[in-house]
């Protein structure tokens, strides 16, 4: 998460190789997730839809990542922790505030 250098080196160098999405993942149940500047630097050097996901607990890291450029976020950790998730997951979707991603993603089309 410190070395966004190398991050983009495999970024570019999937999207080179015809792959048609990036994952940036943390680990399940990260304590930090990954940073949004990191985000911002895979997104200036791609085009391909970027996925991020491990460790994202709350709406402001969904907000912070869809604003850095993640196409869609990955929450799996916190639907194994909340009993009651409807609340959370409404606010974690409502934090992106921008659908037109996820139906880019969704339709195939890869660009930006």
């Amino acid at each position: 998460s410190d070395k966004p250098d190398i991050a983009v080196a495999h970024a570019v160098a999937a999207e080179l190789l015809g792959m048609r999405l990036l994952y940036l993942e943390a680990g399940s149940g990260a304590r930090n997730p990954v940073p949004p500047r990191l985000v911002e630097t895979v997104r200036s050097q791609t085009s391909v839809p970027i996925l991020v996901g491990g460790g994202v607990r709350t709406p402001k890291t969904v907000a912070g990542l869809s604003a850095a450029g993640a196409d869609m976020v990955v929450v799996g950790t916190i639907t194994e922790s909340s009993r009651d998730l409807q609340p959370i997951l409404e606010e974690m979707v409502a934090a992106t505030k921008d659908k037109r991603n996820l139906d880019r993603v969704l339709s195939g089309d890869s660009g930006p």
